[in-house]
């Protein structure tokens, strides 16, 4: 579910950051191939990301941890506690490019695939089943893919122009199959845990789609901070060169 928190991270920072490290290149401009040089370098720095970087606070994503993830859906209420995301160093970035005149970045990555551990608590209806559980569970998705289309604006401080996110951002993002597994649903009943977790199997689009408002609306808190803690700190003309 939260794959994509850790893209964003990943993808966000991964063009350009506050007193730059040497591993991160910096795009100009007037360069005609700047698409290019924004996938080269990003996709350059990805694996040091991943690995953290005390220098920028950034902290590891290999594994991406959460303390919990709540989703509450119509009839459904789900919590996710001590959460690991794994898979994370297979992310790309894809394409990046930047409207300067509309104020607006555009990031695509993709993911081979993610696991997603933990322990939950479930009760409510999913789709047309009623659902009820609580116990450890695995998540694992493959050829995550996202879209994410970011307006910000300019303010002026100390003479200098800085990038803040704006609230009306954009998050697109689709997987090839979903793979869920819930144990001891039905406090441990394995004929129904069992049915439970084929129906979901066998439904993960539509499952995932009772669950993308939320989904999505992590991906922005967690992106919007991400971008205004570190990105909206640097000055654009150290991340872009004339």
């Amino acid at each position: 579910m939260t794959t994509t928190l850790s893209l964003f991270f990943v993808c966000l920072v991964g063009g350009c950051l506050a007193s730059l490290p040497s591993y991160i290149k910096v795009c100009s401009k007037s360069d005609p191939n700047i698409k290019e040089c924004f996938i080269q370098h990003g996709n350059e720095a990805l694996p040091v990301l991943l690995k953290g970087d005390r220098s920028i606070n950034l902290q590891s994503l290999t594994p991406m941890k959460f303390d919990v993830i709540q989703a509450s859906v119509g009839d459904l209420d789900l919590t996710l506690r001590d959460v690991n995301i794994y898979g994370l160093e297979t992310a790309k970035l894809i394409d990046m490019d930047v409207d300067w005149e509309h104020q607006r970045w555009f990031l695509e990555c993709n993911v081979e695939r993610v696991t997603i551990l933990g322990s939950y608590e479930v009760d409510g209806q999913i789709l047309v089943l009623p659902i009820k559980g609580n116990g450890p569970f695995n998540i694992t998705i493959d050829s995550v893919n996202l879209e994410y289309t970011i307006f910000y604006k300019i303010e002026i401080r100390h003479g200098k122009e800085f990038s803040i996110i704006d609230d009306n951002d954009k998050l697109d993002w689709k997987f090839k199959k979903v793979h869920f597994r819930f144990d001891n649903l039905f406090g441990g009943n394995r004929a129904m845990g069992d049915n439970v977790n084929k129906f979901l199997n066998e439904n993960d689009a539509d499952v995932m789609k009772e669950l993308a408002g939320t989904v999505s609306n992590v991906i922005r808190s967690v992106a919007h901070q991400v971008y205004n803690s570190i990105l909206g700190g640097i000055p654009l003309g150290e991340i872009f060169l004339a």
